[in-house]
C-alpha cells in the first residue's frame, strides 16, 4: 500500500520536513480530486474522470502511494472498458493509507 523504498528516497532527495509538506499537499489535492470526480460522474464527463484518475494515479504513485496509485489506474482502465469507476473505494484505500502513513493505524483527520 505504500512504497517504502520511494518514501525513503524521497526523503533522502528532499529532507524529511519537505516530505511532510508534500504529503500534506497531496491529501488536501487528492481529496479535492475525489470530490471533482464525484461531480464529474454525476455529470457523466468522461474527459474529466480520466483527468481526475490520471492525475491521482501520478501524484500518489510520486509519493510513494501505491495502493493509491495502483487503485485509480484500475478504475481509469475500467473507465475504459465504461465501467464507472467506485470512488467509495478509492476513499477507503486513502484512509487506509492515511491511517499507515501517519504511524498509528488511524485516518489522519482531514480538514474541510
Amino acid at each position: 500500500m505504500i512504497d517504502q523504498d520511494r518514501r525513503a528516497e524521497l526523503t533522502e532527495e528532499f529532507g524529511e520536513e519537505f516530505l511532510s509538506e508534500l504529503t500534506d499537499a497531496f491529501w488536501t489535492d487528492a481529496w479535492a480530486l475525489i470530490d471533482f470526480g464525484v461531480e464529474a460522474q454525476i455529470n457523466d464527463d468522461q474527459v474529466e474522470l480520466r483527468k481526475v484518475l490520471h492525475t491521482l494515479t501520478g501524484s500518489a504513485g510520486n509519493l510513494g502511494f501505491s495502493g493509491i496509485s495502483k487503485a485509480a489506474e484500475e478504475a481509469n482502465q475500467a473507465l475504459k472498458r465504461g465501467v464507472p469507476p467506485d470512488f467509495g473505494e478509492l476513499q477507503k484505500i486513502m484512509l487506509r493509507t492515511s491511517a499507515l502513513i501517519s504511524g498509528n493505524n488511524e485516518p489522519l483527520a482531514l480538514s474541510a
